[in-house]
């Protein structure tokens, strides 16, 4: 989502983390499972791409 210029490491590795965490919690919401590590690894994107995104609209990132 090109933020990586704005973002040192830290950051990188929370908003990772966090948005794994936040993907798996809306897909649970959702009634989705993800069984596997690729299933997981697409959520967990999922998530993280879902967090970046709402950080932009909150305008932390431009």
């Amino acid at each position: 989502m090109h933020t990586d210029g704005q973002m040192g490491i830290f950051a990188n590795i929370a908003v990772g983390v966090l948005g794994s965490v936040i993907g798996h919690f809306i897909f649970g919401l959702l009634g989705f499972r993800a069984f596997g590590l690729i299933a997981r690894l697409i959520v967990a994107t999922v998530g993280a791409a879902l967090l970046i995104a709402g950080l932009r609209h909150l305008g932390v990132y431009r």
